[in-house]
């Protein structure tokens, strides 16, 4: 371990001279972001003199602010009774509010559920209605040409394009 002019200090030997525990140092340390100096012997980490003079005053100020408290005049049961009823009461207000609200939720989850279930509704009829539309279009087209049957619109064939059957075929089926 090499020598400063200032005196350095582990963990260890700051939670003693403060009477806190090490985890106590250790969770201010890395709470606060402090960096060790140097490294002692088997990598103990030594801080500066500075550093410990801030962690000894944080513990004194709190150890003083800590007895202050206790030294508070003390609530009665009475006084303690009357905030807690206070505090349930206050509670009681919010628990009725957030059911209020659960109420009103509810109404308007039951007002979207029937409008979804009447655009379903409705969309089926439209589907029915588009489907009876085209059942009228394509039975106005053959009364229109009823010498003509209706084509289907994926045949591409024209009739001109069309092969005639041969002489044998038209002799065995009676086409003359």
């Amino acid at each position: 371990m090499s020598k400063s002019k200032s005196k350095n200090y582990t963990i260890s030997m700051m939670a003693r001279a403060c009477d806190v525990s090490v985890a106590s140092i250790s969770k201010y340390v890395k709470r606060n972001g402090l960096k060790p100096v140097e490294s002692g012997q088997n990598n103990a980490k030594l801080f500066s003199e500075a550093d410990f003079q801030r962690i000894k005053s944080y513990y004194k100020t709190k150890r003083e602010n800590e007895e202050a408290a206790s030294q508070s005049p003390h609530v009665t049961n009475a006084d303690l009774i009357n905030h807690l009823q206070e505090t349930i009461d206050g509670l009681r207000e919010q628990l009725s509010e957030k059911d209020k609200q659960i109420e009103r939720q509810n109404t308007q989850i039951d007002a979207l559920t029937q409008a979804v279930g009447n655009v379903s509704d409705l969309t089926s009829k439209v589907a029915k209605l588009t489907e009876n539309a085209q059942q009228l279009q394509l039975a106005e087209k053959v009364n229109v040409n009823e010498s003509e049957p209706v084509k289907p619109v994926n045949d591409e064939k024209n009739d001109d394009e069309k092969q005639e059957h041969g002489a044998i075929w038209r002799w065995l089926h009676g086409k003359d």
